[in-house]
């Protein structure tokens, strides 16, 4: 038998707490236990991820450290140097709206792949016309970021 939930039942809310769950084919909420449920090798849950596929601590700690000091030091050279926080909001403004608005939904349609004979899409393919509204869609966003970025720039040193 399979004991589920937590061992200690920490009192409260007793979703999920072992307090008289003891099934062989149900959780405590009366879902189905799949093979992967439960209690792996040495405590770890079934279904994690093993030690050796995880990014060790060692290659990961100093990469961390890198991106920390640049994304900060970043943020203190921009406050540093730009007069008003206008401007920063207009230049983010500008290239955000414009790739989340036009290009990253053209790249979607672009990006489909076409089922093969046994497979059933869940979406309909795009056509050629389709694909050709993407790409104008993705070339005038792009036109558009560039535009509303020169003109807040433009503004800032004139």
């Amino acid at each position: 038998r399979l004991l589920v939930g937590n061992e200690g039942g920490h009192g409260g809310d007793n979703i999920g707490s072992s307090e008289g769950v003891e099934s062989e084919g149900e959780d405590a909420l009366g879902r189905p236990l799949l093979e992967e449920d439960g209690i792996g090798e040495q405590g770890s849950p079934v279904g994690a991820i093993p030690d050796a596929e995880r990014p060790s601590s060692r290659s990961s700690g100093p990469r961390h450290i890198v991106l920390t000091l640049i994304i900060s030091g970043g943020a203190l050279l921009t406050a540093l140097v730009v007069p008003d926080i206008s401007v920063v909001f207009g230049i983010m403004g500008g290239t955000a709206s414009s790739v989340i608005c036009f290009i990253f939904p053209g790249l979607f349609v672009v990006k489909m792949k076409r089922a093969g004979a046994d497979d059933d899409p869940p979406h309909p393919l795009p056509t050629l016309w389709r694909t050709i509204q993407a790409w104008i869609l993705i070339l005038g966003g792009s036109a558009i970021g560039i535009l509303s970025t020169c003109v807040t720039l433009y503004n800032v040193f004139t």
